[in-house]
Formats: structure tokens, sequence, C-alpha cells
């Protein structure tokens, strides 16, 4: 299988040291014009996508998970243990093989 591609913040990351103001500008600039694509485009799907951390913790959701839980934007940083209890998540992370530890 063929490595996989650098990504744009992996190729600057591995320079940011030696980024001048304006050239720190111009990446963070481009950070947030990509991550506005982005939730532009998972806002325009109608299924829902929640992402948590290795350590169960809500990173991003959404709108669809919005209207389907009712998750306020306060909840990103929390566990997802504590929005929806009733799941089994020790058993859903052991389906994720790149997981590193369960929680």
């Amino acid at each position: 299988m063929p490595p996989a591609k650098s990504s744009f913040l992996d190729k600057v990351l591995g320079r940011i040291g030696r980024l001048d103001t304006e050239g720190l500008q111009s990446v963070v600039q481009r950070l947030v014009r990509e991550r506005s694509f982005l939730e532009t485009l998972f806002n325009a799907i109608e299924d829902g996508i929640l992402v948590v951390d290795e350590n169960g913790r809500i990173l991003y959701f959404n709108q669809a998970v919005t209207r389907l839980l009712g998750l306020q934007a306060t909840v990103e940083g929390q566990p997802i243990t504590d929005i929806l209890p009733e799941l089994e998540w020790k058993n859903i992370l052991r389906l994720d093989t790149g997981a590193a530890n369960a929680w």
C-alpha cells in the first residue's frame, strides 16, 4: 500500500518554526477556510455526524445531530457517555480498529 499523502497541516507543522508573521497568518486563514468549507459540507448532510476523540469526548457534531439529539454547542469537550449513557461505548470503541485505548 502506498504511503499516505501528507496533508497541508502536516507540511506546515513541519516548518512552523520558520514561518514569519505573514506566513503564519496565511496558514491560519487557510485553515479557517478549510474548516468553514467542511462545516458547510457536514451541515448540508442530512445524516448526523458526531465526532469523539479517543477518550470519548465530543469534538464536533453537525446540525443534524443537534436536531436528532437536541445537543447544544456547550457539549463540545464533554464525554459522550454523559450525553448518550444508554449506549455501550466500550463495545462501540472496540469496532474502531484505529482506536488507541478503550475508555
